[in-house]
């Protein structure tokens, strides 16, 4: 069944066992190569070993290098285009980041506070005052006039002469228009007032509005810079994501080709010791044929003449029960080790230099152990 994974991690497993039996025929025909049988003596382990120190180097299996999109053959993270291209957003997001806020109006708001905050308290000075100025000239020119109409009026009463008389009515017209003047400077005062009020407060509405703007003005920097904070973690949400998913994926690359390399190179070493049980017992049973077609005493040739082919299976099969099997001999021989083929080749040649076997029991128990190689 195939096997999909992103960016083409995962391959075919069918192809892969192809590969992977291909590679461990190719060590299993170096290792056989290599080996060779010495007359007179069972053949001994030649397994691919691992380099020591001082020591050449030993061939061994190797897995099927194929193509990891990026991920290079030993093992080493080198991240993928998708990464790199999130990677770069992130940096040209991180890049673009909005300045420091610059106030187009913090001088004017500046000047304008001031002005309210060191604004001098009312007082009212009537001769300070443009309008007091026209009315006095006004109330100055009629009470003149009312003056001189009062002392010809009082003239002509008395003859047209000029007398004190006329002079103090006169005077009294004048006095009552400077008298009047003066009352008008209570009404005068209010009014002034009133603009002093209505300055402060103009100047309280013009600080306001500018500041309002302001204001505004800072909202639209402040959307600004979220919308950079929200680009900013929507990219490096993208990037920790596909550099997680990309990880992931070539962390398990990683681990399926070690699974797979230790699979080639337990199939070579089991197929060499599978080699190696095959020549021993070849090798044994060559041995027995030659025991059996040229050395011996005649008393032997003449019994295993005689011998028919239910002897020599009852007998074979009796050594056979004796024997362990190969699952005992390995639960037994764990701290030990050596090879199950080695300790039956030991157990036949034993019992063919003790007269224990015939040559042909001999050669019946070890067909019987190579039909279940």
């Amino acid at each position: 069944m195939a096997v999909t994974q992103r960016n083409g991690l995962y391959y075919d497993d069918e192809q892969l066992r192809r590969n992977n039996t291909s590679v461990a025929n190719q060590a299993l025909a170096g290792l056989q190569q290599s080996q060779t049988a010495q007359p007179g003596a069972l053949p001994q382990a030649s397994l691919p070993q691992t380099q020591q120190p001082g020591q050449a180097k030993v061939q061994q299996p190797q897995a099927i290098q194929r193509p990891n999109a990026g991920i290079n053959t030993e093992y080493g993270y080198t991240p993928s285009q998708s990464v790199m291209d999130a990677y770069n957003y992130l940096q040209s997001v991180l890049n673009s980041k909005p300045g420091e806020y610059q106030s187009r109006y913090s001088d004017q708001l500046q000047t304008m506070l001031d002005q309210i905050m060191n604004r001098e308290p009312f007082q009212y000075d009537a001769y300070d005052d443009p309008l007091f100025q026209i009315y006095q000239d006004q109330y100055i020119l009629g009470g003149k006039r009312a003056m001189q109409d009062a002392m010809g009026q009082a003239a002509a009463m008395t003859g047209g002469y000029g007398n004190s008389y006329a002079q103090t009515v006169g005077q009294q017209t004048y006095n009552q228009y400077m008298e009047n003047l003066m009352g008008m400077i209570p009404e005068l005062s209010q009014m002034a007032y009133g603009r002093y009020k209505d300055e402060g407060e103009a100047l309280e509405r013009n600080y306001n509005m500018l500041n309002q703007q302001e204001q505004q003005d800072y909202g639209r920097y402040r959307d600004i810079v979220g919308d950079w904070q929200t680009e900013r973690q929507l990219a490096e949400n993208t990037y920790g994501t596909e550099r997680g998913f990309d990880y992931g994926a070539f962390s398990e690359k990683r681990t399926y080709d070690q699974q797979n390399d230790q699979f080639a190179k337990q199939m070579a070493l089991q197929e060499a010791q599978l080699a190696l049980q095959r020549e021993q017992f070849e090798w044994q049973k060559a041995q027995a044929a030659r025991r059996s077609s040229g050395g011996g005493s005649n008393k032997k040739k003449t019994q295993e003449k005689t011998q028919t082919a239910e002897e020599i299976q009852k007998n074979a099969s009796g050594f056979i029960a004796n024997l362990q099997t190969k699952n005992e001999y390995m639960s037994r021989n764990k701290k030990e080790g050596g090879s199950y083929a080695g300790y039956i080749a030991d157990k036949v040649q034993t019992a063919l230099d003790t007269g224990r076997l015939s040559n042909n029991e001999a050669l019946a128990v070890l067909d019987y152990y190579s039909s279940r190689k």
